[in-house]
């Protein structure tokens, strides 16, 4: 689960399954990065250009163009992806909205690119969508 730093997601609570040979681990309190599925869904839901544009601060002009062109179907659809292909990682985010409606944290999958689907009709993307949606108060 991350949260909004201000500048990027936090990570502020993480499961790790323990029962695997391997594992892959992400420290909480780590600031991820926003081309992360976490920080796709944080940059969907930014207010303002200002906020936009400090978060997407040191990216090259067509990476982050890349990132806002998928924010309106991130929106749409409330799940997005990203690849670490050279490291050989996936990782799935849904949002979790608060209260009054507003994007309050992500809850997250992140494992090996055999391991987490690309799709949103698998029973894991399902399964984290429906966690988030539990979560959620709004």
């Amino acid at each position: 689960m991350s949260v909004w730093s201000g500048s990027g997601p936090l990570v502020a609570r993480v499961h790790d399954e323990q029962s695997r040979f391997i594992r892959i681990s992400i420290a909480v309190g780590s600031t991820l990065p926003i081309n992360t599925a976490q920080g796709q869904i944080f940059l969907a839901h930014l207010a303002n250009e200002r906020s936009v544009a400090r978060a997407t601060l040191g990216l090259s002009e067509s990476e982050r163009a890349r990132l806002l062109d998928r924010c309106e179907d991130v929106r749409r659809t409330r799940i997005a992806f990203s690849d670490a292909s050279a490291d050989g990682l996936r990782c799935v985010a849904a949002p979790i909205y608060g209260p009054d409606g507003s994007l309050a944290a992500t809850l997250a999958l992140i494992g090996t690119l055999s391991r987490i689907p690309d799709h949103s009709g698998d029973v894991r993307v399902q399964a984290l969508v429906k966690a988030a949606r539990s979560l959620s108060t709004g």
